[in-house]
């Protein structure tokens, strides 16, 4: 087994002071919030995603509002749409991991952005995100929390980038992500355990690599990059994985009706395994990007000029649930248009 991670926290502390102080005020300034104190944590999460009270209350009033307007309790999907969505969008949950975190997995590299567009909508989209988020938040951690005799509230992650490629990052994929982006931060904060971005080519690690000094170390400890999946023998068992990570069970669309009980969870030993433990690598880019047929020196400074544009993008696209925060001076001359070179 790799070397693991720091210990990260499995729930929200809802006995910190300053979270303790924020619930009080969103308690008090937002009459709706005692319809939510029935559910554990609900409100904490809130009230320890900002740090100024001000923003915390006012996170939470949008997300009432927010509630109301998408009439999310009413939200219904019919198998059909939910196959479809799935075919197009793999993920969903798998299980959960040896801290009994609820896990959830997404194949980033099998993503098709037009076909979603196109064939189930944006806004219809945006409704199933929320259906997820509700059921994880309603459904999957009362039940870590049932397996594990306390409550829990954060899940882990596993990105699986295989077959993702740089030209896939398009304007109008980066649109799409972005306001699926924004729906799960905004109205269900801190609820990100640990992420395992696995199969990852190497422009996306060497984005990271190069980026990851801007974000909080928090943030940075609940991040591990790897190009195979060797790192989620962290998480469970091999064999409890898919079949694409290295494992052998099959990923496949589930519901908040699932049956808890006959899970496996992933918190026994791992068994040996052999030199090569059956992980599954992507393919690498770098042959792609060093092999690009000859262009112009001006059609060179515009593919640089376009990767650097692009680095934000691509680590929000690939890190959904992670708080990039505003550019600092360092993103704003990222984002520069470069100047051309003087002959």
């Amino acid at each position: 087994m790799g070397k693991k991670g720091p210990k990260i926290p499995t729930s929200t502390d809802c006995s910190d002071p300053r979270i303790k102080a924020f619930t009080a005020a969103i308690k008090a300034q937002v009459p709706e919030a005692k319809d939510f104190e029935q559910y554990p944590c609900f409100i904490e999460r809130f009230a320890g995603a900002k740090k100024v009270e001000e923003e915390v209350v006012t996170l939470f009033r949008n997300h009432v509002q927010w509630r109301k307007d998408l009439d999310v309790a009413n939200i219904v999907f019919t198998v059909e749409e939910r196959e479809k969505i799935f075919k197009l969008y793999p993920k969903g949950p798998h299980g959960f991991d040896r801290d009994f975190r609820p896990v959830y997995i997404e194949r980033l590299g099998k993503i098709d952005v037009p076909a979603l567009v196109q064939e189930v909508g944006v806004p219809r989209l945006l409704q199933y995100t929320a259906v997820e988020c509700e059921e994880m938040v309603h459904q999957r951690f009362s039940a870590a929390a049932k397996l594990r005799g306390r409550y829990i509230d954060k899940t882990t992650t596993i990105l699986d980038l295989n077959g993702l490629r740089a030209g896939m990052i398009t304007r109008e994929v980066y649109a799409v992500i972005r306001q699926l982006i924004a729906l799960s931060a905004q109205n269900y904060p801190e609820t990100m355990g640990r992420v395992f971005v696995v199969n990852s080519p190497m422009f996306i690690r060497g984005v990271w690599g190069f980026m990851r000094g801007w974000l909080d170390k928090d943030t940075q400890a609940k991040v591990r990059f790897d190009s195979s999946t060797k790192c989620l023998d962290e998480v469970m068992d091999r064999a409890l994985l898919p079949d694409f990570l290295g494992g052998t069970r099959t990923f496949a669309l589930t519901s908040a009706e699932d049956d808890w009980e006959d899970i496996d969870l992933g918190y026994h030993s791992c068994g040996d395994l052999s030199s090569d433990g059956g992980y599954q690598s992507c393919e690498s880019d770098e042959e792609n990007w060093a092999n690009s047929p000859a262009q112009s020196q001006q059609g060179a400074e515009q593919r640089r000029c376009s990767f650097r544009q692009a680095c934000r993008n691509l680590l929000r696209f690939v890190l959904p649930c992670m708080p990039i925060g505003e550019p600092d001076a360092r993103q704003v001359a990222l984002a520069r248009p470069l100047e051309p070179r003087r002959a």
